[in-house]
């Protein structure tokens, strides 16, 4: 059995002979199309979060922490009026991460989809 070739450490040359490769033509169809059987397509197995995951996230923290310590007090001295002010920026604030974190997602998912 050949012993494998660590090709980040090893000289262009040497690479392109462990690939069978010629730097001049590339892989013609036949063998692109073995290497696509025998190894898969060259792409990241991409990990989807619950949409209740990526919200509840925005409620956990030091700050949050802090914010909700401040609401739990408040109803302990049963101050429901700043305790549902607090309550309230405590989800909004969440709610506005959840979207521009979405947002900013999206693009991504766009183009991996339009390359397919």
């Amino acid at each position: 059995m050949v012993a494998p070739v660590d090709l980040s450490k090893s000289p262009i040359p040497e690479v392109l002979a462990a690939l069978s490769t010629d730097p001049h033509k590339g892989l013609d169809a036949k063998a692109a199309g073995d290497r696509l059987a025998k190894y898969g397509p060259n792409a990241l197995e991409e990990k989807r979060t619950s949409a209740w995951l990526l919200f509840l996230r925005f409620f956990w923290g030091p700050i949050p922490w802090m914010i909700e310590a401040a609401a739990v007090m408040a109803a302990i001295v049963h101050d429901w009026g700043d305790f549902s002010i607090i309550l309230a920026l405590l989800i909004f604030n969440a709610l506005l991460g959840f979207l521009r974190s979405t947002r900013r997602r999206t693009p991504f998912r766009r183009s991996k989809t339009r390359w397919r």
